[in-house]
């Protein structure tokens, strides 16, 4: 498929030495601009692409660039890694030495932890984990996205309980 890039994504496209970061509105052409990227690197300036990392900020759109790469090349003996910021760093961290592994706990202990803040509220809560992973997904949306702890309304526990946990 031929593509009519602007000056500014021919560029991007063009763009060989050191890292890169496309930043444009919706529907602008990202993810087409970083496909012609990869393909040029890849098949113009012969980088391996086993050697490319490709970072965005969703599993969608992580998914999305992979898939658009997948149609627009050719079959290639290798892929590039398509991956969110959590991702890539979670994955660093769980093939590093043992001590840095020790700094992230698994669920059962995250379940754990919240148990005992449960306990220290006096607070009534439902001792399963679908219950627990509800919670723990609402602090992380709550953290990730930067939310007014205080304007938040949560889904898992009445308001007041969902700010002492998440305290």
């Amino acid at each position: 498929m031929k593509f009519n890039f602007n000056q500014a994504q021919k560029k991007a496209i063009a763009h060989v030495n050191g890292p890169m970061m496309v930043l444009a509105g919706p529907g602008s052409g990202k993810t087409t601009v970083i496909t012609g990227r990869l393909e040029n690197l890849i098949m113009k300036e012969h980088i391996p692409p086993e050697s490319i990392l490709v970072v965005t900020f969703s599993k969608k759109a992580a998914k999305e660039m992979e898939n658009r790469f997948i149609r627009r090349t050719l079959p290639i003996k290798s892929m590039p890694v398509f991956s969110t910021f959590h991702s890539i760093f979670y994955r660093i961290i769980r093939e590093s030495p043992e001590g840095l592994k020790q700094s992230v706990i698994s669920d059962r202990q995250k379940y754990t932890v919240l148990r005992t803040v449960f306990e220290s509220l006096n607070a009534e809560y439902e001792n399963s984990a679908d219950f627990f992973s509800s919670v723990l997904s609402e602090i992380s949306k709550v953290k990730g996205n930067v939310l007014d702890i205080n304007g938040y309304i949560p889904s898992s526990l009445p308001k007041s309980s969902f700010i002492c946990v998440y305290r």
